[in-house]
């Protein structure tokens, strides 16, 4: 009952701020508002009703089902001390070095900035990337 208050409180608030924004005076005189108008304008204002009468709730997230067990006693220390030891272990490359990939990825970087033009990857290539194969073969 409550949302369907809210709902209904929204949408004639909606209706009145849509009906203000389309209403314009006539430039000179009443005989200048013509039934096409009147009514383009009502059709405008009802155009605005779902677009400001139904704003989207807030995202709100649920859980389903029975959440994870938490580590207890002697888990959770062990989990703690991994994350710690993470957090404080020394990084796999150092600075100014990287993975064979990397480098091979840096390299290109530096060749579109210098202006070079680099080869085109075929569909054969992105097949064997991706480690696929062709239909029918």
């Amino acid at each position: 009952q409550i949302f369907v208050a809210v709902m209904v409180r929204t949408l004639l608030l909606a209706l009145l701020v849509s009906e203000g924004l389309c209403f314009s005076p006539p430039s000179t005189a009443w005989d200048r508002a013509t039934r096409r108008n009147v009514l383009a304008g009502a059709g405008a204002g009802a155009l605005g009703v779902p677009f400001l009468g139904f704003a989207p709730f807030a995202a709100s997230a649920e859980y389903f089902g029975e959440p994870p067990p938490k580590a207890k006693g002697e888990e959770y220390k062990e989990a703690t001390l991994k994350a710690k030891d993470f957090k404080v272990s020394a990084p796999k490359y150092a600075a100014g070095e990287g993975s064979d990939a990397f480098k091979l990825a840096e390299q290109r970087r530096k060749d579109v900035a210098a202006g070079k033009t680099l080869p085109q990857a075929t569909v054969q290539d992105d097949l064997a990337r991706l480690g696929l194969k062709a239909y029918g073969s």
